[in-house]
């Protein structure tokens, strides 16, 4: 059985974070938002656009001068080595650079103002859906998840306002079932609890119901519980873990009503199921513990949603 090691962990404390404005030598560039973009000591920016979709960015230049892009051609496009236009730039009023996404690909649009340039990384990334099957859990007689039709469809909305900028990814509910007490076969604890290494534990004996599609390859079967822990030295209670094609989620509601956070730990978790690791950063999303920003470095988003060929590299 695949490893069961991507647990999400609730408060620790939580570090300031930096603004997204950045400053290359005299250019100040400012992103249309943050999400999507991201700016490095000593590294160029990195802006994602969707294919079919569009970003801009606000320009503080050095000079008056005009504003060029040096190595686009003469309608602004960026070709792909195939000579397939996958992106097209262009300045508006001297001071606002818009890139449209047009095909999966990677490239760098040279700006020029005079003697002073600044070069920016776009990653333009088809969209990648994740469908996902729901079940209501019921855990015992009087025991059973209290998420709501409702509540799960604000939830996924929640994670697809982080996903869907960050790297175009989108959560798409596919079904929801209930898994009752009779179908586990055995009434569960008020914590369904995971044991590391252990088949028979109580996560194995919800997860065998999981639905595989062999034509769903990102197929994520949630599985909704009332309360959810692994065993472990770690002090932290667990909200979700995510392994092998699920995950168990406990219920995050507060006074009856979806917790404001359910949305980005659910995000965390696809992060997961996509391949990602914690990261000891609190700005971004796969921290390993709440509160934690939800951005995704241009690698993590490469790694979940991979660009396709960049601009040929064989062109005079």
């Amino acid at each position: 059985m695949p490893p069961r090691s991507h647990h999400h962990r609730k408060t620790l404390p939580l570090k300031p974070t930096t603004p997204a404005t950045g400053t290359m030598g005299l250019w100040v560039i400012t992103p249309d938002r943050p999400e999507g973009y991201e700016r490095l000591s000593f590294r160029k920016p990195d802006l994602m656009v969707p294919v079919n979709g569009s970003r801009t960015l606000t320009m503080r230049t050095p000079g008056q001068e005009k504003v060029e892009i040096a190595n686009a051609d003469d309608r602004g496009l960026f070709l792909d080595f195939m000579d397939r236009p996958c992106c097209r730039a262009r300045v508006v009023n001297n001071n606002l650079l818009v890139v449209d996404g047009l095909l999966s690909g990677r490239i760098t649009i040279e700006l020029r103002q005079g003697t002073a340039q600044l070069d920016i990384a776009v990653t333009i990334k088809d969209p990648l859906e994740v469908p996902l099957i729901a079940h209501y859990v019921q855990q015992g007689p009087l025991t059973k998840t209290k998420m709501t039709p409702a509540m799960l469809r604000a939830m996924i909305a929640g994670a697809n306002d982080i996903l869907r900028p960050e790297a175009n990814v989108t959560i798409a509910l596919r079904e929801e079932r209930t898994l009752s007490r009779a179908e586990i076969g055995k009434s569960l604890g008020r914590v369904v609890t995971e044991i590391p290494n252990n088949t028979d534990d109580e996560w194995s004996l919800v997860t065998k119901h999981a639905v595989r599609d062999p034509a769903a390859r990102r197929l994520l079967n949630l599985f909704l519980v009332r309360r959810f822990e692994t065993e472990d030295d770690d002090p932290l209670n667990d909200l979700a873990a995510t392994g092998d094609g699920c995950c168990l989620f406990e219920d995050q509601i507060k006074g009856g009503s979806l917790d404001s956070d359910a949305g980005s730990t659910l995000a965390h978790e696809v992060g997961h199921h996509l391949g990602l690791d914690h990261v000891e950063d609190t700005r971004f999303l796969m921290y390993k513990a709440r509160p934690h920003g939800n951005r995704l470095s241009r690698s993590e988003g490469d790694r979940i949603n991979l660009s396709g060929v960049t601009i040929n590299p064989f062109a005079p």
